[in-house]
């Protein structure tokens, strides 16, 4: 809501939860509706599995829980549907005037543009949150820099993505090398 000089303020807070990860939100009339990955009661709190619904209703001037609905567990079939667009590479913005890398999974594949060529492979989700992904086919188009070399080092982080997760409505896809690279893919819808 804006105050009367027109700038954002908060008008009410409520805990979400303890390392919550939030998937999606909505705001209808004055409810707010978020969709999040909290732990379940059998999961470790660094991985958490179980997808929920929570609403909130601001009530006088109070932001009130109003429910909690279970969805289920993390799953893959989450991201079906949407396409992710890259926004940050290992913490480090896209370089200039580069097209970001999309990534998208229907039916048991990945796909997407890579920075210059089109990819698609397998992906498998061996356990909530963890996948493998299969060597993936690239089209050959030449690539000038340095459309290039970001193509390379997307398409080398992505086949070496083991997990997802979402922070803040984003797609974070972690990748690691086991030679102690490690790193993220942060998308969004």
């Amino acid at each position: 809501r804006d105050s009367d000089d027109g700038a954002a303020r908060n008008i009410g807070t409520a805990a979400v939860g303890d390392r919550v990860d939030l998937v999606r939100m909505d705001v209808a009339d004055r409810n707010i509706i978020l969709d999040v990955v909290e732990a379940g009661p059998t999961d470790a709190m660094c991985c958490p599995t179980q997808l929920t619904r929570k609403e909130y209703r601001l009530e006088l001037g109070r932001l009130e829980h109003v429910s909690n609905e279970l969805m289920g567990k993390l799953s893959l079939s989450m991201l079906e549907g949407s396409e992710w667009s890259l926004v940050e590479m290992d913490g480090q913005r896209l370089p200039e005037g580069v097209k970001p890398a999309t990534f998208k999974v229907a039916d048991g594949r990945a796909a997407g543009f890579s920075g210059c060529n089109n990819y698609t492979g397998s992906i498998e989700e061996t356990s909530p949150g963890n996948i493998r992904l299969g060597q993936q086919a690239v089209t050959m188009k030449a690539c000038l820099e340095p459309h290039a070399s970001y193509e390379r080092e997307y398409l080398r982080r992505l086949s070496r993505a083991r997990s997802y997760s979402f922070v803040a409505g984003r797609l974070a896809l972690s990748w690691g090398d086991g030679e102690g690279g490690q790193g993220v893919l942060l998308f969004e819808r």
